[in-house]
């Protein structure tokens, strides 16, 4: 991100010889312009979000509860070049008329994005709780959700297997008309994949939806959820790519309560990282968090402690090729050590 501006107009006051050259008739120098995000006027509201584009320009990506940027209309999402100033080349119009929660870019190489959010429609155009937009701001008419998902939308993932296909959970029973418990899988054109049976589906709302980025085409699924399809799989599952359950991942009697978030290691072992409100996994206590072999099993090697005291929201790689995670929540400490909100821990569990 490049640097950032000033914020608003700076003022000179200039007295009579203060200047110490004897040119006192020389005018004052005009303010600077403010540029970039930190302009005077701003964003109208919070912003909640932010999405880096995927398409090589440096732009992101900002939504949130504002209606302006800097006096210009962006309802709820608005586009940044590089250099922070506003893409006008992505016109929202009306924008949307709820709040939006993510922005998950297709991975098809169009440079199109999804949106998920509390929204009933974008720009005049009724699409109940998801959307796809072209680059341009414009609906993606190619993909069609009809009369869209009965309730909201927590998540959604790219299949990552060059179909184009989108997996969406949350707390639906029903796509355009097509009766999907929490989870269904579309196709690029927003049609339901029926290559994807889940049966009866699960017994309460998905949170995260994570690829298991070995290759399997698998999806690890978390949430609220009891059971999947009638079979008992507490807060947890790992999904074939053709909707059946993955045996080979055996959980036992899994967590305690809910699963709000689940990130793949870094490390090429095809573990996971587990985080949400649970105090237990499988009888074993592990306080929120909870490294988990491929086989389900909880890896030993990730001693958490006493754990964090309060639940875990987000997990994230740290990406420098370290094996670290960043940790993100409503706790204030791990295992005793005082982390207000955000730490970074080791591939052992430790604070770093």
């Amino acid at each position: 991100m490049g640097r950032l501006a000033a914020i608003g107009f700076v003022s000179l006051l200039l007295v009579g010889g203060c200047d110490g050259d004897g040119d006192d008739d020389q005018p004052p120098a005009p303010p600077p312009v403010p540029t970039g995000f930190n302009q005077a006027r701003g964003f109208s509201g919070p912003v909640d979000l932010i999405a880096l584009a995927a398409d090589g320009t440096g732009d992101v990506y900002v939504a949130g509860g504002f209606l302006t940027y800097n006096s210009t209309r962006r309802d709820r999402i608005a586009r940044f070049n590089a250099d922070e100033t506003l893409d006008l080349g992505f016109a929202v119009g009306s924008g949307f008329t709820n709040t939006v929660w993510s922005i998950t870019p297709a991975g098809d190489g169009s440079g199109d994005i999804y949106v998920r959010g509390d929204f009933t429609s974008y720009n005049g155009t009724a699409t109940n709780y998801i959307v796809r937009l072209n680059y341009d701001g414009t609906v993606d008419a190619g993909f069609a959700v009809g009369s869209g998902f009965n309730s909201g939308v927590n998540s959604i993932a790219t299949a990552g297997d060059g179909s184009g296909d989108i997996y969406v959970g949350g707390n639906f029973t029903s796509y355009n008309g097509t009766a999907t418990n929490y989870i269904v899988r579309l196709n690029s054109d927003g049609a339901v994949d029926a290559g994807f049976t889940i049966g009866s589906g699960f017994n309460s709302i998905v949170w995260p939806i994570t690829p298991a980025e070995d290759g399997s085409g698998d999806i690890y699924v978390g949430g609220y959820f009891t059971s999947y399809n009638g079979a008992a799989t507490d807060y947890i599952v790992r999904l074939n790519s053709d909707g059946t359950l993955d045996a080979d991942f055996a959980i036992g009697s899994g967590f305690n309560t809910s699963v709000w978030s689940i990130t793949p290691a870094e490390d090429g072992s095809g573990d996971i990282y587990v985080g949400g409100f649970f105090t237990s996994y499988n009888g074993t206590a592990t306080n929120f968090i909870a490294r988990l072999n491929s086989d389900g099993t909880l890896d030993a090697g990730f001693g958490v402690g006493f754990g964090f005291n309060n639940w875990v929201r987000s997990i994230a790689p740290a990406g420098d090729g370290s094996g670290d995670i960043y940790v993100g929540g409503g706790f204030t400490s791990y295992d005793t050590t005082t982390v207000d909100r955000l730490t970074r821990l080791g591939a052992g569990g430790g604070v770093e």
